[in-house]
C-alpha cells in the first residue's frame, strides 16, 4: 500500500482513478522465449479496454514481436491446433494458463544450470509429446473448480509435426532469398527492437559469433551508419539511418564485395 500511495505521488496520479477504473475484466501475462540474458525475463502484461488490448512490457524488443506478430495475425487464434484446444475450455475463468512445451524447453536451457538441464534433457523427448498445456481456474459455489489438459502426440505425429515444421522452415529461408534478389528486398533490421532504450549501439550476431549488423541508436531510434555482413564477415550492405528512417543512398554487395544494387 505504502509502495502504491509513493508511486501516485511520484507520477501524479490515482491509481484507482487513472488506472484500474479503465481495465476490463481480462488481463493477460505474457512470457516470450529465448532472451540472450539468462538473468532477465521478459514480460508482457495485455489488458482489455473497451474491446482492445493495451500492452505493456519491460523490453521494448518484446513489445514490438507482439505488435508485429498482431499485425501480421501471427497469433495463438489463427492456428486451427490452439482454437480446437481451446474448444474444451470454459469461454470465461478466474485463471487461464497456456504454456508450450517446445518454448517452455527452450527456455529451461537457457535458464537452468547444466547438471539440471541434463537431467531434463534425458526426458526432452517426452515432453515434446505434450505440445499443448492448459489450467484452468472457474468459480463454483464458494469454491474453485480446476480443469487442466494436455495434448499429446505420440512418435509418428511428433516426427510428422516436425518434418511440417521442416518445411515451412524451408520455404520461408526460399522466401528471403527471392526477396533478397527483388527490387522490394526489405532489411531485417527494420523491425528490431533494442532491448533497452537506453542502449548506444544495436547489433546481432551469427551463431558463429560473426557481426551480422549494425547500427547506433538515439533514443531508442536507429541513427547513423548501418552496416550489414553476411556469416563470413563481408560486407553485404551500408547506409544510413536518421532518426529511424531510410536516408541518403544504400549500397549492396555480393560477397566478393562487387556491387548489385544502390
Amino acid at each position: 500500500m505504502r509502495i502504491g500511495k509513493k508511486i501516485e505521488r511520484f507520477l501524479d496520479i490515482s491509481i484507482e482513478e487513472n488506472i484500474i477504473s479503465w481495465i476490463d475484466n481480462e488481463i493477460g501475462v505474457i512470457q516470450l522465449n529465448a532472451n540472450a540474458d539468462k538473468n532477465k525475463v521478459d514480460l508482457a502484461v495485455a489488458i482489455r479496454y473497451n474491446d482492445r488490448t493495451v500492452v505493456f512490457s519491460n523490453s521494448p524488443k518484446t513489445l514490438g514481436t507482439i505488435v508485429t506478430a498482431t499485425v501480421e495475425n501471427k497469433v495463438l487464434n489463427s492456428t486451427k491446433a490452439y482454437a480446437d484446444f481451446m474448444d474444451e475450455f470454459d469461454y470465461e475463468s478466474n485463471l487461464f494458463v497456456y504454456a508450450s512445451a517446445e518454448e517452455t524447453l527452450k527456455d529451461a536451457e537457457r535458464v537452468l544450470d547444466k547438471s539440471t538441464w541434463n537431467v531434463l534433457k534425458i526426458h526432452k523427448k517426452y515432453l515434446e509429446g505434450f505440445p499443448l498445456l492448459g489450467i484452468q481456474l472457474v468459480p463454483k459455489n464458494d469454491l474453485l473448480s480446476y480443469h487442466v489438459q494436455l495434448k499429446h502426440l505420440n512418435n509418428q505425429q511428433q516426427a510428422e509435426w516436425q518434418e511440417l515444421i521442416n518445411q515451412l522452415s524451408t520455404v520461408a529461408m526460399d522466401m528471403q532469398g527471392s526477396e533478397a534478389e527483388s527490387d522490394d528486398y526489405i532489411i531485417a533490421v527494420e523491425n528490431i527492437l533494442p532491448e533497452d532504450l537506453n542502449d548506444k549501439m544495436l547489433e546481432e550476431y551469427f551463431v558463429n559469433g560473426q557481426l551480422k549488423f549494425e547500427v547506433p541508436l538515439k533514443d531508442g531510434l536507429k541513427h547513423g551508419r548501418y552496416s550489414e555482413y553476411d556469416s563470413l564477415g563481408n560486407l553485404i550492405v551500408k547506409g544510413r539511418y536518421k532518426n529511424d528512417v531510410k536516408a541518403s543512398t544504400w549500397k549492396f554487395y555480393d560477397s566478393d564485395g562487387e556491387l548489385i544494387k544502390e
